[in-house]
Formats: C-alpha cells, structure tokens, sequence
C-alpha cells in the first residue's frame, strides 16, 4: 500500500488494555455484535477473545474479502478454538496444505459416501423421534436442543469413526461434544474448572477415545466411517502413518457437526412448529411420493430423498432464515483495504453470515417470513421487486449463488463448510421423519434465541412431541 494514502482504521472501540472487550462480549453474546452494528455500521473494529478484531457484514463487503483469500486473508479462529481444535485439523490448517488436505476430507462427503451414510442417519432419526414420541405418551415434555445434541452425537460418533453409542457406554464421548462446544467461546486463558480448561479435558477425552480406534480393523462395520477414508488418503505419508492428522481432523468433524447440526435440527422444529402452513405443503409432497397418508408404502431411500423439491427449500429456508452459524474468522496477511477503512497486517477479521443474511431479507419479497416456496424451481429466475421505492429488481437464483455472497450459511470461497452436503442431508431427512410421524407442541415458541455459540431458542426450547 503507497504509504501516502490515508490509512482509516474502521470506527470503534478497543476496550481495555490487553483483555480488550472479552468480558463484554462473553457476558452479552451475539447482543455484543448487534449493539456495535446499530452504533457503527456494517465494518466496526473491537478487542476480543485476545485479537484486535473487525467485524463485517454485507453481501458486497463479504464479497470483496473472500476475493482476497487464501492470499492476502487466511484462516484465523480465536486462540481457544484453535487449541480445542487441533493444529492439523482443517479448520486451523492454513497455507498450501489446505487445499490437499480439505480434498482428501471431501473424499468423504461424495455422494457414494453419502448414500453409505443414509441408513446409519435414518436408524438414530427413527430411534430418537420415537424416544421423544413415547415420552409424549407419557404426557413429558423435554428440552428440544438438548435432545438434539444427543440425537446428533450417536449420529456423529458412528458417521466419524464407526462406531455406536454402545462402544462409548458411559456416554463420555459424547458428552465431551458438548463439553467443548459449550467453551468454545472462552477467555483464552487455562483456569481450573473454567471454560478452556473444561474444552481442553474434553479434547483430551475424544483424542483418547480416536486413538484407541484408529488400529481397529477388526470390529465389523455396516458402512464405511469418515475416518475410513481419512486413514485412506491421508492416514499415511511416505509409509509414515500421521496419527495427530487423523485424530485432530476426525475431532473436527465430530464436534463442528455436532455443534451446527443439533441447532439446524433445533430451528427445524421451531419453525415447522411455528409456521403449520408449510408443515401442511411438506405432508402433501410427501404423499405425493407415497410417504405420507393413506398411501404410506414407500421406503425412504437416498435417491427417493433427492426428489423432494420442497423438502430441500425448507432446508435452504431454514439456513437463511435462522442460519446456526452466526460468523466465519480470517486473519489479514498484509495490510488491507476494505472500502475507505484500512485493516492492519495480522487483524483478525469476521464476517458476519447472521446479519448478512438479515441485510439480504430486505432485497426479498417478504423477507423476514420463512417462506420456503422462494426458492421453488418455477418461481427462480422471477425478478422480485426490491422491499425499498426504487424500481430496482433482484433474481432470486442468484441470491441462491453463494458466490454472491447473499446467502452463506457454510460460507464462501476456498474455506467453505467441508461437511455441507451431509447436512443438508441430514436436514431433510429430519424433515421428512418429523412430517411423516410426528406432531408436537413447542411450549414456549416466542423464546427470543441466542446466537453463541449456535443459534437455538435462549430457553433450550420446551416440546412436548406425540404420534400422528
């Protein structure tokens, strides 16, 4: 940069020396970034989780940093998830062993593995739900995200690394999902008992339970693991097997799945609790298909779940309208401009998927409804008209085109959600199993939801569920 241009660092506050904003930002949540939005704009600076940090939204802005990567910005998460994480695991790689290493993950997410998947997913959906049915025959309600979180950690435990919910009796394992998930977000610094030592146990207790199942070759499998494939194409260099590589990545797969998907499955609920119109159009392409009313003969199977057209748009609904992940962290490796603002050389930098998508509810006809039909193939390619008095239209398939960078829920550019085609799997069929056998009650649906470190209802959501 010509060391004559003006150098404007983007407005706000840098808290107090060394601790910065943390304390604040911890105490508030996600009403942290709304408050610095409303009084700053949509780029502002702060002090947090030990990083001078710039926070970002828009779709145009979001844009323009996603052209910079991986170059001028790479990966940067705050310190805590960085050493929960693991240092070879995809989410912290950077440089140019990130784009091997995520190409031999995505190995795991093709759609052969996909299919291998689908019977593992749809037998933990088909025992859960009929779990929380019985215990609405028991007239009990239970906390929806929480029963989530469970639903999502048998599912992840044997999608990962192969194995049941019996192999980790004790429930150890899994808890340790939730252990780092719920001190994610913590003061970088290790205090008995307080959120980074509790994360850091907890790594220690899924990295134990890894290892003791990497040389495993002998237990019988119904499907191939991720960590099948991850011993597959990177388990072994030169003949050298890399034991921390496998065991950090297959950490990151458990716990970043687990985190993202209990809160997707719990907005699901909500808002198919919420908007019993769209539930209605659910059952009716169901039926449509055989998997719903008097004709309730077909069997649910990967291919038959890639027809449901609007099954898959309450899916992509859902991730716009409430997306769980509120933001993605990146680090300036060179001085940078971003608009009028400068950001300095090693600034962490956020952008933010929540509020971006919120900007991009005001392009929409009727944006702040969750509206699934928008996103039907005869209503794309349609100009909608602009929610503002100018005449200006926008096509609501480019919206769709996450290289517009309006809708984002995995993100954008070359450090896009590794594991996003098996979420949107398991979203859909969690929709069909809701919609095909279930009805529930959310007791308090006006909750408002908090949004770190998943965005779920503040209360953990009462429901009390039933048989149809």
């Amino acid at each position: 940069m010509n060391n004559t241009e003006e150098r404007l660092l983007p407005p706000g506050s840098m808290g107090l020396p060394i601790v910065g904003e943390t304390l604040e930002f911890i105490f508030k949540g996600s009403e942290y970034f709304a408050q610095k939005f409303k009084e700053y704009g949509n780029i502002f600076k702060c002090h947090i989780l030990g990083n001078p940090t710039v926070r970002v939204t828009g779709a145009d802005n979001i844009h323009t940093l996603v052209g910079k990567e991986p170059k001028q910005l790479t990966m940067k998460w705050p310190k805590v998830v960085m050493a929960l994480m693991g240092e070879k695991s995809l989410p912290v790689v950077v440089g140019p062993e990130h784009g091997p290493l995520k190409a031999d993950l995505l190995k795991a997410f093709t759609p052969t593995r996909l299919a291998d998947y689908f019977p593992c997913v749809q037998q933990h959906l088909d025992e859960h739900i009929q779990k929380w049915m019985d215990e609405g025959e028991r007239k009990n309600k239970f906390l929806g995200y929480p029963a989530c979180e469970d639903l999502i950690g048998d599912i992840m435990l044997e999608l990962v690394i192969g194995c049941s919910k019996e192999d980790d009796k004790d429930g150890k394992m899994r808890q340790a999902f939730k252990d780092i998930n719920h001190n994610i977000f913590s003061v970088p610094v290790r205090i008995p008992f307080c959120g980074f030592d509790k994360g850091l146990k907890a790594r220690q207790v899924i990295l134990d339970f890894v290892k003791s199942r990497v040389p495993d070759k002998s237990r019988e499998k119904e499907h191939i693991s991720m960590m099948d494939v991850l011993l597959s194409v990177h388990g072994q260099k030169d003949g050298v097997f890399d034991e921390e590589k496998v065991k950090d990545n297959a950490l990151g797969l458990m716990v970043a799945s687990s985190a993202s998907l209990s809160g997707a499955l719990t907005i699901l609920i909500l808002l198919l609790g919420t908007y019993p119109e769209v539930l209605k159009k659910v059952r009716e392409e169901l039926s449509d298909f055989g998997l719903f009313g008097q004709d309730d003969s077909a069997e649910l199977s990967y291919d038959l779940l890639q027809k449901l057209e609007y099954v898959h748009c309450v899916m992509k609904e859902s991730f716009r309208f409430m997306p769980p992940v509120g933001g993605c962290f990146r680090k300036t490796e060179n001085e940078m401009k971003l608009g009028k603002y400068t950001i300095p050389k090693d600034w962490t930098v956020v952008y933010s998927i929540r509020d971006t998508h919120a900007a991009t509810a005001k392009l929409l006809h009727e944006g702040d409804t969750f509206k699934p039909s928008r996103w039907l193939k005869q209503e794309q390619g349609n100009e909608v008209k602009l929610n503002n008095s100018s005449d200006e239209t926008i096509d609501v398939s480019n919206i769709a085109d996450s290289s517009s960078c309006h809708y984002i829920p995995f993100g954008s550019g070359p450090r896009m959600c590794v594991g996003r085609q098996l979420a949107k799997m398991v979203l859909c069929m969690f929709i069909v199993k809701l919609a095909r056998t279930t009805q529930w009650d959310v007791l308090n649906p006006d909750c408002p939801l908090v949004h770190l470190p998943i965005t779920k209802p503040g209360d953990d959501m009462p429901v009390m569920f039933k048989k149809l």
